[in-house]
């Protein structure tokens, strides 16, 4: 379905804490700046004047304290800003506020009181969203609760780790061929020439070893180890439970924030040619073009459904899964926030690559948005 149009506020608010730096920026239209400030700008340039005013203002209205101590926000230059939504183009003067700490913080405290200066006609009410650490909330200041404070949770860790599907039992021995022909020619000098290199025994042997450890994994030869035969697919209840485990990961990995760590993560559970691929499908699927292009979070995945298809042979190292899933985002958006979902039907193939089970390909066939585009409120 297509999202309900609604109007951008006259102004909002947007905290981002990090371990060293907290960040506040406020969004005013440019009709309400004046009410403000007592001046108009066109293109979001002050004089001295004008921005002595601006930091007076907001010196009264916003008090930021970072572990109980009070903290003096440095005024960025500001800026015009562009947003578009809904085929209509809505412009803000942006005010950009930072707080820079030593350490990260425990407890962040903001307090907006809209009518703390006299004759400017600030609002007394205001709509924010905060991130943190991966996290987003959405506080609104008000006349009866004009504070917030935000508590680091007592554990910041990385992305949910999800347990692998066991691998497939090794059926091959990689022996390094150059490496043993390389100390099967040590040993035979050795023994031939016992007295003649008795002065280059310890050169040729250091020389010899070194040669031996660069070219372990230059050439290996597979050899079967006795009583385990080829991988096979699994029986269908263990199949799907293993595509499941994958799915879980997939989705688990892109949580995270560090672009690296979501490509080590996604590498757990995807063949290499599917790596980057996959990794731009999902992120372009959460990219909310009627929000203006902002980019939701993925708060949960539930697989609505699951089968293993009969397309491969029984001694087949590989198996596909048709499947059903849905993936739930949230996506902050000028100081409110929308839930979108997603559902997808595909067909996935598993194969085993470096002893373990990884999706190989994820066909597609039908993407629908099933949520109503509605304000989460």
């Amino acid at each position: 379905m297509p999202a309900q149009a609604h109007i951008p506020p006259p102004a909002f608010m947007r905290i981002e804490i990090g371990d060293t730096r907290t960040q506040i920026t406020i969004g005013i239209a440019p009709d309400v700046f004046p009410a403000w400030f007592r001046f108009e700008t066109e293109d979001g340039a002050f004089d001295l004047e004008q921005r002595k005013t601006v930091k007076d203002v907001l010196a009264a209205c916003l008090n930021v304290r970072i572990d109980g101590l009070s903290a003096n926000g440095a005024l960025q230059p500001a800026s015009i800003e562009a947003f578009e939504d809904h085929m209509r183009l809505w412009k803000y003067v942006i005010l950009e506020l930072r707080y820079e700490s030593k350490v990260p913080p425990k407890q962040v405290s903001v307090v907006w009181k809209g009518d703390a200066v006299d004759g400017f006609y600030v609002f007394t009410e205001m709509d924010a969203e905060l991130e943190a650490y991966g996290d987003m909330l959405f506080p609104s200041f008000t006349e009866e609760e004009p504070e917030f404070i935000w508590h680091r949770p007592v554990a910041q860790t990385q992305p949910p780790t999800v347990a692998l599907p066991p691998r497939p039992e090794p059926t091959h021995y990689p022996l390094p061929l150059l490496s043993v022909l390389c100390m099967l020619s040590m040993i035979a000098a050795h023994m031939v020439w016992p007295k003649r290199w008795n002065g280059w025994l310890l050169a040729t042997t250091v020389v010899m070893l070194a040669f031996c450890a660069v070219l372990t994994r230059k050439v290996t030869v597979d050899l079967p180890i006795p009583g385990k035969s080829a991988p096979t697919r699994p029986p269908d209840d263990e199949a799907l439970a293993i595509f499941a485990s994958l799915h879980r990961g997939i989705y688990a990995a892109m949580e995270g924030e560090d672009e690296a760590k979501v490509y080590d993560q996604l590498e757990e559970n995807v063949t290499a040619d599917l790596l980057q691929p996959l990794y731009l499908d999902i992120r372009q699927s959460m990219v909310l073009q009627e929000e203006g292009g902002a980019v939701a979070r993925i708060r949960k995945t539930e697989i609505v459904e699951t089968s293993v298809l009969d397309e491969r042979e029984e001694d087949a190292p590989w198996f596909k899964v048709k499947a059903r899933w849905r993936v739930v985002g949230r996506v902050g958006h000028w100081g409110h926030t929308h839930e979108r979902i997603n559902e997808y039907l595909a067909d996935a193939t598993i194969v085993t690559q470096d002893g373990r089970w990884k999706i190989a390909a994820i066909d597609v066939l039908e993407e629908t948005r099933v949520d109503d585009g509605e304000e989460v409120k």
